[in-house]
């Protein structure tokens, strides 16, 4: 009994310990729940300072939001449109920059006493060419289409801007595609106008009076290449042709054949230049680093001619264009060079610079239509075919005796047609049965509702290509032969033979030479030179007729056959090898004049059979001069001699005859 109050005793002293300790965690778990109750405010004001500063996403009005996207729809499609002329204004400038390659080639490949009037050729060129486009040439290339033909508006540069009340000037500038001005059109497509006009200049070189081709530049760029362009890249009949339209991305066509194809109706129609198939080393270039300086000049121009062809740089899409178009070229033209510099090394056994050089363009020209839809493999087929197309149409002139000094229409006018062709043929789409064209990374679809791709159109578009290439020919080619045609008729096209012999910058420029290198000395000079080198020739040497002799009693066709083959003795090659090195002599100083004396000792035997032969033989070669009847074979032998001159390419009229009877039998030479 004592022990259970004792327990009951000590029961309250055991509570009391537990409530202290249940106490002490009940302070615990409030001090846990405030510190959370902290937090959670925190963490409110944080969200309604958030909600706050997003507030304007919540509660901005329609219109506000409305003003707000077409401020940045503007600022976007403004800054396309910079993009696009920056872009535009950078190509056109590396074009115009192509005139300088012309320029250099074009003098280079000349003779050195025409390069001032080649490079004035080239300004006149640029500067009535740009006269033409402005008051004619971007009206009928992109007015406003009138049957599908020509334009009809734009002419002087009307219409590019408008003006209000207040003589405020707005540019029209915007479509759907970006913000450009017509200016910047105008300017762009400038540069290609007057680049295919300059192709000419290279056709006719060295033999057209300069008035008479800057007349012709202006109708180039006035009228016969804006109506290509009209057909083409204004969306006129070619555009549609055969359902699938044309392809030529920069021009292999539009430009370069419509240049080419106009030189050589202008060197057909002009003619060789006097002594081109006859003395063929005469009129090699003059200057091959102006030629070599002048190629890499228009092969950087190129990259605007082709890559700036996209015509705008505003998105992406067209950036990975420039870019794919840009490689093509480049490899095309590294091709092209190097396959005709390996062929004319394979037929000449030497190094060949010039063709080099040519070899590049034939591969530019090449890949200029088909640079947007090709794969770079392709591009590489293309300006390996290009170079033999090109090699094959240079040989052909040759062979037809058609005088092209720089190879202007091998290289753009024959590649120019292959250009086009290879459009269609090396199309990167889906075999022969898809079609890319205009559509660069894409198919030709159906129709703006049809996206699916056209089967069946490769046939169509080759066949496209090809009537384009026909119909330029015609166009440019009929037109041009007629223009140089007409001219020719009036007595204004070709310049007289005095100044092509002496060389157009000494007759017609001031002064009369582009520059030291290869110009003849004075008058004085020359006499006193060549009087020195012909002495040095003809020293213990002469030309041999004394081989054949006859007597009284030959017959009269023995006579004759011995004389002929007495007068045919410069043809022997000891005395051929000395006549080589007299006109040498003569071309070197061009004022000088050769004495030819023929000397014999007396009236010979059978003086009426020499006679006959004479008239027989020499009347023909030179109808001017009298037969000299006291000795007609000492005449004889100097019109043999020349006769081998001429042949040469020294003109009669540089040769004096004078006939001597005196002791000996021979001829003298001498200079005066």
């Amino acid at each position: 009994m004592r022990a259970f109050k004792v327990a009951l005793a000590c029961l309250p002293l055991g509570m009391a310990g537990d409530l202290s300790a249940l106490n002490m965690q009940l302070e615990a778990l409030r001090a846990e729940v405030q510190a959370q109750q902290q937090l959670i405010g925190d963490q409110a004001s944080k969200l309604d300072a958030y909600a706050q500063s997003r507030r304007l996403q919540t509660y901005v009005s329609q219109t506000d939001y409305d003003t707000a996207v077409a401020q940045l729809k503007s600022d976007d499609y403004s800054l396309g449109g910079a993009m696009d002329s920056a872009w535009l204004c950078l190509c056109g400038a590396l074009v115009m920059f192509m005139h300088a390659g012309f320029a250099m080639l074009e003098t280079g490949s000349c003779r050195a006493k025409n390069a001032s009037n080649v490079l004035m050729k080239n300004l006149v060129n640029v500067t009535f060419g740009t006269i033409g486009w402005w008051v004619f040439g971007w009206a009928f290339a992109y007015g406003t289409l009138s049957g599908g033909f020509i334009g009809t508006d734009g002419f002087f540069g009307i219409g590019f801007y408008t003006k209000d009340a207040n003589d405020v000037i707005t540019p029209n500038s915007c479509d759907a595609d970006g913000c450009q001005s017509t200016m910047l059109s105008w300017f762009f497509q400038w540069a290609f106008c007057t680049a295919g006009a300059t192709i000419v200049s290279g056709g006719v070189a060295e033999r057209v009076k300069s008035p008479t081709y800057a007349a012709y530049a202006f109708v180039m760029t006035s009228f016969i290449y804006p109506v290509v362009v009209a057909w083409t890249w204004n969306y006129g009949w070619l555009d549609t042709i055969f359902d699938v339209g044309y392809m030529d991305f920069a021009g292999s066509g539009i430009v370069h054949l419509t240049g080419g194809v106009s030189a050589l109706a202008g060197t057909i129609v002009l003619g060789p230049r006097t002594g081109r198939f006859v003395n063929p080393e005469e009129f090699e270039p003059h200057n091959l680093p102006l030629v070599v300086l002048g190629t890499f000049a228009l092969w950087f121009g190129w990259y605007g001619f082709n890559p700036g062809s996209t015509l705008g740089m505003h998105t992406g899409d067209t950036g990975a264009m420039a870019a794919q178009v840009a490689m093509n070229t480049t490899i095309s033209a590294a091709t092209g060079g190097l396959t005709v510099f390996m062929l004319r090394f394979g037929i000449y056994k030497k190094y060949d610079v010039g063709g080099l050089c040519n070899g590049i363009l034939a591969g530019l020209v090449s890949i200029t239509a088909p640079c947007g839809n090709v794969e770079c493999g392709s591009a590489f087929a293309i300006g390996f075919i290009g170079a033999l197309v090109y090699q094959g149409a240079s040989m052909l002139l040759q062979k037809l005796k058609i005088d092209d000094p720089v190879d202007a229409s091998p290289v753009h006018g024959f590649c120019g047609v292959w250009g086009l062709l290879a459009a269609g043929l090396f199309d990167w789409g889906k075999g022969f049965d898809h079609y890319h064209a205009w559509n660069g990374f894409s198919c030709k679809t159906v129709s703006e509702t049809d996206s699916s791709c056209m089967t069946g159109i490769g046939g169509r578009a080759i066949a496209a290509q090809a009537i384009m290439a026909l119909v330029i020919i015609a166009w440019a080619g009929t037109l041009s032969g007629l223009a140089f045609f007409a001219l020719k008729m009036t007595g204004k096209l070709r310049i007289d033979e005095e100044t092509e012999e002496a060389g157009m910058d000494l007759k017609q420029h001031s002064p009369p030479k582009a520059y030291a290198i290869g110009q003849a000395p004075p008058k004085e000079k020359q006499l006193e030179q060549g009087k020195e080198e012909l002495e040095k020739v003809m020293t213990g040497k002469t030309v041999v007729f004394n081989d054949y002799s006859w007597s009284h009693s030959d017959s009269q066709e023995s006579i004759e056959k011995k004389m002929q083959q007495a007068w045919d003795a410069t043809e022997r090659e000891e005395n051929h090898a000395l006549l080589k090195e007299v006109a040498a002599i003569l071309k070197k100083y061009p004022s000088l004049t050769l004495r030819l004396k023929g000397i014999s000792s007396g009236r010979g035997q059978n003086n009426h059979i020499t006679e006959a032969a004479f008239t027989k033989d020499f009347e023909k070669d030179f109808p001017s001069e009298p037969m000299e009847k006291r000795e007609p074979y000492a005449h004889g032998r100097v019109l043999s001699i020349k006769r081998m001159l001429v042949k040469e390419g020294i003109k009669p009229d540089r040769m004096v005859s004078e006939i001597v009877v005196a002791s000996g039998s021979k001829v003298e030479m001498t200079v005066e």
